[in-house]
């Protein structure tokens, strides 16, 4: 998932190059006053420190039922230390000595690993297992609230979301130094959770600061299932051992940033710009938001005629975070927008039916989705084709991507299939079925905007998505082995999508505002499971793929 790294260091980028290019008020382009406020305005930095992170791993072995190492342990309790290099961008407003902002950050671990391992007897043998966990990144998005005892000094309170990429590793083997091939697997993924902490950032001058600032984590669990390195037979159950990892812990970072926008004394000097016309209205903000999703996969026969089975999550909830920003050119009518973001998928449930003739009776399970990831960015160019002072209309053309990821745990049948996922036969804590899809999208659409009365404003598009493509896999993991050699690879591709998008907002002042919002998308493709790629006598099956999102959402924001 380094996509989202780069793309969170291209936004910190054009973020920076805007507060460059102009120091604009977009509500009121005038020259700043002799003196304001310290803590008010754009910055970037960079930062680096180190992590202490006690971590917690339990494993069991749960499927089949009757696959019981005596004496393998269920627990290991793990500590890592590693140190941290990375930058940040955020922006600060000030009301007298109460300061309120948001950051985003984003930095390389380095070192922060962590293994165990244990061993014992096994009917004359000897068992061998071993755990690991590396944490190679930590990110975050957060909002921040502070005070100044005096004008040089901000003692800051901070939360908010936090994702980082992780790898875990667990095998099970026997034999004189574990020589002989027992159960291993592997797994690197994006884990999403929160942080929370504080801080104390001390100016250097009217444009730099040196801050201190320690957080605590938590990207919640990541799973994996160790399966068996040896063939089993068609049609018999597949032994599984699945690890459950916990990734938290607290990092000390000391900071240093340069402000854009800075209002005191030194900075303010600088005049506003002679011609007002060449200006680029800039804005950053953040959002923090909810979601609800539904998504379909459809599995035809190979002609495309026969519906043979679909898997269909229900309603999983995504807390997200996410940083934007805007360039508006206004006597061109041009500007650029983007924002990426990124989210835990929780909560709702995985439908899984089978359908006669190809299985007989009807089958249809349920399992709960838990600790899944949702990651998503956005790039538009557009022009404003129609302006006056209270309203903007014009078209747009720009780039989506959506990347989402499910966990299913256990299954119970809800239908009268007595053969699949029988009462007791699948443990809750077993992982059972992982859904990963990447959608890329073509936009084309409509903008507007409002200048509203009373310092209120709006903003609204319509987006048609002309084309889509689609990339997944699925892991069937009670099935792997016997039935597939690992990940069954989908793609597809589609032309009947389109996102809706709408916000209203509130200026708190000329350059600080407050808003809510919602959006809703909808994409559908139609391609192929690819079981040529994973089994010796599969091949390409129709297929369809479909998902839809609704989000509401807060935001805040600063114009220059």
């Amino acid at each position: 998932m380094k996509i989202y790294a780069i793309l969170t260091a291209l936004c910190v980028a054009a973020c920076g190059s805007g507060a460059l290019a102009a120091d604009l008020d977009v509500l009121a382009p005038t020259p700043m006053q002799a003196s304001g406020p310290r803590w008010d305005g754009f910055s970037i930095g960079v930062n680096g420190g180190g992590l202490w992170a006690p971590g917690l791993t339990e494993t069991q072995v749960l499927f089949p039922g009757d696959f019981a190492i005596p004496g393998v342990p269920t627990s290991y309790k793990f500590s890592s230390y590693g140190g941290l290099i990375g930058a940040q961008t955020g922006f600060n407003k000030q009301f007298g000595s109460f300061v309120v902002g948001a950051v985003a950050d984003y930095d390389f671990a380095i070192g922060a690993t962590a293994r165990q391992a244990a061993s014992g007897p096994y009917f004359g043998t000897t068992y061998f297992t071993g755990q690991s966990e590396q944490l190679q990144s930590l990110g975050t998005i957060r909002g921040r609230i502070g005070f100044t005892p005096m004008d040089d000094v901000l003692i800051f309170a901070t939360g908010g979301l936090a994702f980082g990429e992780t790898a875990i590793k667990s095998s099970l083997s026997f034999g004189a130094g574990g020589a002989n091939p027992g159960l291993a697997g592997s797994r690197n993924q994006l884990a999403v959770g929160f942080a929370a902490g504080g801080g104390v950032e001390y100016a250097l001058g009217p444009q730099w600061s040196l801050g201190l600032e320690g957080l605590y984590y938590n990207l919640g669990p990541a799973h994996v299932a160790s399966l068996p390195q040896f063939g089993i037979p068609a049609g018999f159950a597949s032994p599984e051992t699945d690890s459950t990892f916990a990734f938290s812990g607290y990092t000390l970072r000391l900071s240093l940033n340069y402000e854009f926008d800075s209002t005191s004394t030194e900075a303010s000097a600088r005049p506003s710009s002679s011609d007002p016309t060449s200006e680029i209205a800039t804005t950053v903000g953040v959002r923090a938001g909810m979601s609800t999703s539904r998504v379909k996969t459809s599995l035809y026969d190979f002609t495309g005629s026969t519906l043979l089975s679909q898997l269909t999550y229900h309603n999983p909830n995504a807390a997200t975070a996410e940083i934007y920003a805007t360039f508006d050119h206004p006597s061109s009518g041009f500007f650029l927008k983007g924002y990426v973001g990124v989210g835990k998928e929780s909560g709702g449930s995985l439908q899984d039916e089978d359908f006669p003739p190809f299985t007989q009776p009807y089958s249809s399970t349920s399992s709960p989705q838990n600790d899944g990831r949702l990651g998503y960015a956005n790039i538009d160019f557009g022009y404003y084709a129609l302006q006056s002072d209270w309203y903007k209309l014009g078209g747009l053309v720009g780039y989506h991507y959506l990347d989402e990821s499910y966990n299913a745990f256990g299954c119970t049948q809800t239908a009268t299939n007595p053969d699949i996922c029988s009462s007791g036969s699948v443990g809750p804590a077993n992982l059972t079925i992982s859904d990963d899809g990447r959608w890329n999208s073509f936009r084309l659409g409509l903008a507007g905007q409002l200048t509203l009365p009373a310092g209120f404003s709006a903003r609204a598009e319509a987006a048609w998505l002309p084309y889509m493509s689609f990339n997944g896999g699925n892991d069937h993991w009670l099935r792997d082995v016997s039935d597939f050699s690992g990940t069954i690879p989908q793609s597809g591709t589609g032309s009947n999508g389109y996102q809706l998008e709408a916000e209203i907002n509130y200026a708190l002042s000329r350059n600080f505002d407050v808003g809510v919002g919602g959006r809703y998308w909808s994409m559908n493709a139609r391609g192929h499971w690819l079981f040529q790629d994973v089994t010796a006598d599969g091949g390409p099956q129709v297929a369809t793929f479909s998902t839809q999102r609704a989000q509401a959402f807060v935001q805040t924001a600063y114009h220059f």
